[in-house]
């Protein structure tokens, strides 16, 4: 019997040290979540504000005549609803050509002048991102960060996690 209780406090002690071994040995190695607002460090990028002045003023450029050439086609249409009564078949049906082509026309700008806008931004934002996640690498190595979420993403951020994004800043040399 005695045997038995010196082998059970035995395995017992083993199982505890192993134990604790084990706790101190992830607590070592936890893993470390940061956070990072991008949406800040774009807010205060030179070149990215300069950009976005540049695009905001071409966009609005598209809009103005886009904006035009939709009131055109609504005078078309008021022009014809006023006229078709009292017109031959033949110039209703021209005056409703007009106002189809004229409607493709529209259609064809507003694709194309979005498929120019969506490509500016594109070709802008794809070198920044890459120096973006370049310099979140950097700080995520300096400082043992194993997981990075973009702040707008997360519904909630405890005090453990590390919001790293002064340090993606200092990286940038904001």
């Amino acid at each position: 019997m005695k045997r038995k209780s010196i082998l059970l406090f035995l395995l017992s002690a083993v199982t505890c040290f192993f134990a604790t071994a084990q706790n101190a040995d992830s607590v070592a190695n936890r893993i470390i979540i940061g956070y990072f607002n991008k949406q800040e460090v774009l807010n205060v990028l030179p070149e990215a504000v300069q950009f976005e002045a540049e695009y905001a003023k071409i966009k609005a450029e598209y809009e103005e005549q886009f904006n035009a050439l939709t009131e055109e086609y609504d005078k078309k249409v008021q022009n014809f609803l006023e006229k078709r009564d009292n017109v031959s078949n033949a110039m209703r049906l021209a005056l409703q050509t007009e106002i189809t082509e004229l409607e493709s026309r529209i259609n064809l700008y507003k694709k194309r002048y979005q498929n120019d806008l969506s490509k500016r931004r594109s070709n802008f934002y794809t070198p920044i991102e890459s120096r973006i996640d370049e310099a979140i690498s950097q700080v995520c190595s300096e400082r043992n960060i194993a997981i990075v979420f973009d702040k707008s993403t997360p519904v909630y951020v405890s005090s453990q996690c590390e919001d790293i994004t002064p340090y993606v800043k200092i990286k940038l040399g904001l």
